[in-house]
């Protein structure tokens, strides 16, 4: 069962990275003999993960048509940046109170990090390491239920969390912005620091959503 399960996963995995790439069109039919093949895996952990997929809104599964791409609309990025943006700001200005020196620290040392990363042109590990960055910020806040909204809203759109994969011209600007969040977070900077979050949490989803149709195709 847990070999099953991991099939499931890396099929879901694979098939999220080529939707955020835009290999799969929105409307197109995604064949499972042919996922499965290049899975190197058998049709029926295909078949659960195109189920989580639609599950995610992703996908459209029909008796008739099989399993069709619906995608992603430059619209839906633009609600999902929405929504990041104004509780990732909230979360921050909420926050500033509960950083310690040593915490404020180690964020800085996490932003070097990022640093090293974009150096290296290490997008993957510069991903993970914003994630830890916005993470350890949040993981201060008082309101377990704020947190757990958070936690909820990534889980829902963890594949933002790979938007610097589509958007690396990002990644300098990104850097020298969380040193202007730092900079405010010392200072105390409540109502700045939450328009600035929010501004800079949108700014990926913003320039990605471009590239994507204003509309669905499927009905």
């Amino acid at each position: 069962m847990g070999k099953q399960l991991t099939k499931v996963n890396e099929v879901y995995e694979y098939l999220m990275s080529e939707l955020i790439e835009r290999r799969y069109k929105n409307g197109e039919r995604l064949v499972i003999s042919q996922i499965s093949k290049k899975c190197n895996t058998s049709e029926t952990p295909v078949r659960e993960a195109l189920r989580m997929l639609e599950s995610d809104g992703y996908v459209k599964i029909s008796a008739n048509r099989g399993a069709i791409v619906v995608g992603f609309t430059r619209e839906t990025i633009l609600n999902i940046a929405e929504v990041k943006s104004v509780l990732g700001g909230y979360a921050t200005r909420v926050c500033i109170d509960y950083l310690s020196p040593n915490d404020i620290r180690e964020l800085y040392n996490i932003n070097e990090q990022m640093h090293a990363a974009l150096e290296s042109n290490d997008v993957d590990l510069y991903s993970e390491l914003n994630f830890r960055f916005h993470s350890t910020i949040y993981e201060h806040l008082p309101n377990a239920d704020l947190l757990d909204l958070i936690h909820k809203v990534w889980n829902k759109w963890h594949f933002t969390t790979r938007v610097f994969s589509v958007t690396p011209q990002r990644m300098a600007s990104s850097y020298q912005e969380h040193l202007t969040i730092l900079s405010m977070i010392e200072k105390k900077m409540y109502k700045e620091v939450e328009e600035y979050v929010r501004q800079h949490k949108s700014k990926a989803l913003f320039d990605w959503s471009e590239d994507f149709p204003s509309e669905t195709i499927i009905k």
